[in-house]
């Protein structure tokens, strides 16, 4: 009896009329949120504000007939993807290969040279500022690591607000690979592989083995706009990967390798970006609302202590050092709050709003609806991610938002209430198609009319 019920109300939750009123209703509110931080600082007074805000890094591209052609081969490819997936009923394998497949695709768009070889190792014309550029510096890892700290004010502009690790696993992947387009496509099949495998786990855990949701869920995070644009060359969706396996490592029921691999990932995290600091919070709300206690979070920040410690020891980086020079760089008059409080406001309201661009409607529809519905557990998971990452910025931390990619790890923890509501509502392959159609039709239209290198 209860099934006609759920069907018919998935289907009113996608019916063609609520998503054009969805989409209306977000681009409406988007575009008057640009038009009134544009009067303010044309207007009132000087803000630090990119032109289309609030996405930070964005040139519009005009479609050619050869663009259009390639996004149409896109969507013939997702079709396929889509229909094959279905028949094999969302197994992780297919659904990895069919993610990365569209990953490459869509970035295809722009090309090998813009879109492959571009976001690696920047072109010509342009600032020299990415991590291949003092990857190409670098000699000797021992060397590099030694002489980080003193060396990281007069980095390029990326590497000088990360740890070492951001500029040496490009350093690896070059020696490994030497070419920039295959160092784009190892990051998108490691980042893929490992965003899936933790989503894909941690979402199936208590559910039926024969449950479609893990792989609808994790297909769907495949497909959001900020996944599709920034997983391939982007160490940020590397980032990503590790903090969903260490969450994914931290709820495993099998105590001493759960937290190992929890404290590897963060570790690991940790030499990619100080944002990692992100991750013992939501460990510590987790495990206190699963167990009211404490401990294992101690474990896992410990043991990434006791590693970091061990660094220092071996070749002289100061983790800490390099914290405190990253946040006198990102913000060299101390907090902004009092010193520029309009711009201070304007780009914490642009580190959330760009999130949501690149989740889109649908994807941001689906998660309200279902955060009342969610266990305890999984509820403060979800929101102590959210609350941490709101406080962050909060702090001034990403000066200059473009958060829909560096803040991309926060990606995983939304595919909780996603599998909520897909677990009660996505449930015939009608709604299925429409939720991946929906999502993955705003990451091509994003792909084909703009380049969002950084």
């Amino acid at each position: 009896m209860n099934q006609p019920t759920i069907e018919n109300r998935s289907t009113s939750c996608l019916s063609t009329r609520v998503i054009v009123a969805r989409w209306a209703i977000f681009l409406a509110g988007f575009a008057v949120a640009n038009r009134l931080v544009r009067w303010i600082d044309l207007r009132a007074t000087d803000i630090d504000r990119p032109p289309y805000w609030p996405i930070g890094v964005l040139e519009l591209c005009r479609p050619t007939v050869t663009s259009c052609l390639a996004a149409a081969a896109c969507l013939g490819l997702f079709g396929i993807v889509v229909v094959l997936l279905e028949r094999c009923r969302y197994r992780l394998i297919p659904v990895i290969t069919g993610g990365l497949a569209l990953i490459v695709a869509t970035n295809s768009l722009h090309g090998v040279s813009s879109g492959f070889v571009k976001p690696i190792a920047g072109a010509d014309g342009i600032p020299r500022i990415q991590y291949f550029d003092d990857a190409l510096r670098v000699n000797s890892v021992t060397v590099f690591l030694n002489g980080f700290n003193k060396s990281q004010p007069s980095m390029l502009d990326h590497a000088r607000t990360h740890p070492p690790g951001a500029v040496l696993i490009i350093y690896a992947l070059n020696h490994l690979l030497g070419d920039p387009a295959r160092i784009a496509l190892a990051l998108a099949t490691i980042s893929t592989v490992t965003i899936a495998m933790a989503v894909y786990w941690v979402v199936r855990r208590g559910r039926p083995t024969n449950d479609l949701v893990p792989g609808v869920v994790t297909f769907v995070l495949l497909l959001l706009p900020a996944v599709q644009i920034y997983a391939l060359a982007s160490v940020d969706a590397v980032i990503a990967g590790l903090i969903a396996a260490s969450i994914a490592f931290f709820i495993s029921p099998r105590t001493i390798p759960s937290l190992i691999g929890c404290a590897l990932c963060l570790f690991l995290a940790s030499t990619l970006t100080f944002a990692a600091l992100f991750l013992p919070p939501v460990l510590l709300v987790t495990e206190w609302v699963n167990r009211r206690r404490w401990n294992r979070t101690a474990c896992v920040v410990a043991v990434t202590v006791i590693l970091h410690v061990c660094v220092f020891c071996l070749t002289g980086f100061d983790y800490r050092q390099g914290f405190q020079t990253a946040s006198s760089l990102e913000n060299p008059n101390g907090f902004r709050l009092l010193n520029e409080p309009i711009s201070f406001a304007v780009t914490r309201i642009e580190c959330v709003a760009e999130i949501l661009v690149f989740l889109g409607p649908i994807a941001l529809a689906m998660i309200t609806a279902a955060l009342q519905l969610m266990d305890h557990t999984r509820r403060a998971m979800t929101l102590a991610a959210g609350v941490t990452l709101l406080a962050m910025f909060a702090t001034g931390a990403f000066h200059t938002a473009e958060t829909a990619r560096a803040c991309l790890f926060i990606v995983p923890f939304l595919a909780l209430p996603m599998a909520e509501w897909c677990g009660r509502w996505c449930v015939t392959s009608k709604t299925r198609w429409r939720v991946v159609a929906c999502v993955f039709g705003q990451s091509l239209v994003m792909q084909l009319l703009g380049d969002f290198f950084w």
